[in-house]
């Protein structure tokens, strides 16, 4: 189980009451970029909500970046591309 704070509008999910399209771009470019946050749970949202996400529809760099995306990730989350189990807290 992952808990990642602040990147609730990189899931437009119908049922996510705390989704904010102005504030989805930002947060999923947190998502992906983010140490703090596991590869797997950036790429459950790439996988999944890709065609729903303003950054990859508006964007065309980050529609570029969408064939490149293990080896952004490998060097995005150098620390947490290959993960580990733990418990920790950052805010």
């Amino acid at each position: 189980m992952e808990i990642a704070y602040w990147v609730n509008s990189a899931f437009p999910l119908p049922e996510n009451h705390f989704y904010n399209p102005d504030e989805s771009e930002e947060e999923t470019i947190m998502l992906l970029t983010s140490d703090e946050i596991s590869k797997e749970l950036a790429l459950y949202c790439i996988e999944n909500f890709k065609d729903d996400l303003p950054l990859f529809i508006n964007d065309d760099t980050w529609k570029a970046y969408l064939r490149d995306v293990d080896f952004l990730l490998r060097f995005w989350k150098k620390n947490q591309y290959h993960a580990k189990y733990k418990i920790t807290i950052s805010s």
